[in-house]
């Protein structure tokens, strides 16, 4: 009985771990798809997805034109969405892109810059018109990036950029726990937290509606030209 226990633990022993990222190998790794150039009503939009202060956060970013501040979201999300988002990328070969040919047949295509950071792999590769292109990867990552981050930090609606300077300002809001976001009886089709919401300047009533929990809770703000406004509600 002895011998089969020592043949059984051996066995156990022997069998190979499966292999997975500890946390500090995941240090200064990221992912990066930033719209640069192109027709665009913005100058600048990014997808990104990194790991940051021991913890995976996706975040969304538009900048307007002739305007400083710019709009954004952000979430955190599960190490295992994290480390599969970079292992789909693996498997599509992005540590081997190089700068993709610019298409003829495209015009105002946009133009991105894709970054990719995960251990000793670093890549930076510019691509125009990324699904008119030949190699069907530069399309396929720069969709699998977008998609992760919209689905995860939530899409920014379209912001008119040629409001008067000088009329506008943002809003941050907070809760607890996660609400709805309703402004001047309008739904944004948000929910908390919710960054950057650009408002005309002056009073605006803002309702959070917890709906699992039934809790809502009604507050009036001020909004500051080119300023942000941050309120956090607890709605328990």
């Amino acid at each position: 009985m002895a011998r089969a226990l020592l043949i059984v633990t051996l066995l156990f022993l022997g069998a190979p771990a499966q292999a997975k990222d500890a946390p500090h190998a995941l240090d200064g790794s990221f992912v990066s798809v930033r719209v640069v150039g192109g027709f665009s009503p913005y100058r600048l939009v990014t997808y990104e997805v990194l790991w940051r202060a021991k913890v995976a956060v996706a975040g969304h970013y538009r900048g307007l034109v002739n305007y400083d501040e710019s709009l954004h979201a952000m979430s955190l999300i599960p190490v295992e969405d994290y480390t599969g988002l970079l292992d789909k990328l693996a498997a599509l070969g992005i540590g081997a892109l190089k700068d993709a040919p610019k298409p003829v047949t495209v015009a105002g295509a946009l133009k991105y810059e894709v970054e990719y950071r995960r251990g000793k792999d670093k890549v930076l590769v510019k691509v125009t018109g990324p699904a008119a292109q030949a190699d069907p990867r530069y399309g396929q990552i720069v969709e699998l990036v977008r998609a992760f981050v919209l689905k995860t930090a939530g899409d920014l609606p379209f912001r008119n950029v040629f409001f008067e300077p000088g009329t506008y300002g943002y809003v941050n809001l907070t809760s607890v726990p996660v609400a709805k976001v309703y402004i001047d009886g309008r739904d944004t089709r948000r929910e908390t937290p919710m960054y950057g919401y650009e408002l005309p300047a002056g009073a605006h009533k803002v309702r959070l509606h917890a709906v699992k929990e039934g809790w809502e809770r009604t507050h009036t703000l001020r909004v500051e030209p080119g300023m942000t406004t941050i309120v956090h509600f607890d709605l328990r």
